[in-house]
């Protein structure tokens, strides 16, 4: 379903990163929330923390803030994860102490 960005951006239709530590936690083995992400199309940079997530539907969606590119998305299953970062030039995970 492609819901127009316009309609996206109202309140109650997206969390920030925060929101979905636990779920990425789950992913990653790690929090990932302050790992740095550029985004393969315009070039902004910033915190996993920060960008927009929609969960509403079937599987999870991380859009640029400044251009509305998707930059990951990733569905469960009972059996497995399936995960694309279409929209990542890179993302920057810094190490634990």
């Amino acid at each position: 379903m492609n819901i127009p960005r316009e309609q996206r951006q109202q309140p109650g239709w997206h969390v920030d990163g925060n929101g979905l530590a636990g779920a990425m936690s789950d992913i990653f083995g790690r929090d990932i929330t302050d790992a740095m992400g550029v985004c393969n199309f315009c070039g902004n940079r910033a915190a996993v923390a920060e960008v927009p997530a929609y969960n509403a539907g079937p599987g999870v969606v991380l859009r640029c803030a400044e251009c509305d590119t998707i930059l990951m998305r990733w569905a469960t299953t009972p059996i497995s994860t399936w995960l694309e970062m279409p929209g990542l030039r890179s993302l920057e995970i810094a190490m634990q102490p």
